[in-house]
């Protein structure tokens, strides 16, 4: 009967002084917040892995797409080369050799400069419709082409002291 009376006595001295709510509602407080830290922490763990698997898949597409406009470009520079030499296989002899009278520009791709010189130019279509290019570099490649257009009927085309080289196909050129 001792030890049933001194936990009478602990149980009469703790509610005298009201701890026992005060420790069930502490308990229940830290629990909540423990949970509430656990809880945290693994939705910011969870988090953080989709953010580094998804900045990951992102780096993949990235690369994925670079490698698909090389191919692209690519695929752009070999089309423009067959076009030329298609080009090239169409045109005549005569056509290639006919004298032009000076100030007069036809078919052809011309150095600013020196074949052609810079300034503008009124322009006539051949056909139903021509073309033109102004050039920053005369390799054939489309990435050498700073403007260009098809027209059809008359035109003005100025050329730029920076130009390399302007080609024309179906068009006349004449000073201005």
């Amino acid at each position: 009967m001792p030890a049933q009376h001194s936990h009478e006595a602990d149980n009469g001295l703790a509610t005298r002084l009201g701890l026992t709510r005060s420790i069930t509602g502490w308990s229940a407080v830290g629990l909540a917040v423990i949970s509430l830290i656990v809880g945290a922490s693994l939705g910011y763990s969870a988090a953080i892995s989709q953010s580094r698997e998804t900045a990951l898949e992102l780096t993949r597409t990235r690369d994925d797409l670079e490698v698909l406009a090389r191919a692209h470009d690519t695929l752009q520079e070999r089309n423009w080369i067959l076009y030329l030499e298609a080009e090239e296989l169409r045109a005549s002899p005569a056509t290639r050799t006919v004298e032009r009278e000076p100030g007069v520009f036809t078919d052809g791709t011309y150095a600013v400069g020196t074949d052609i010189e810079p300034g503008t130019y009124r322009g006539e279509v051949v056909g139903e419709f021509g073309y033109w290019a102004r050039l920053d570099s005369s390799t054939g490649m489309l990435s050498g082409i700073i403007t260009n257009d098809i027209v059809r009927g008359p035109f003005m085309l100025t050329l730029n002291p920076g130009d390399t080289a302007v080609e024309l196909r179906g068009v006349t050129l004449r000073a201005e």
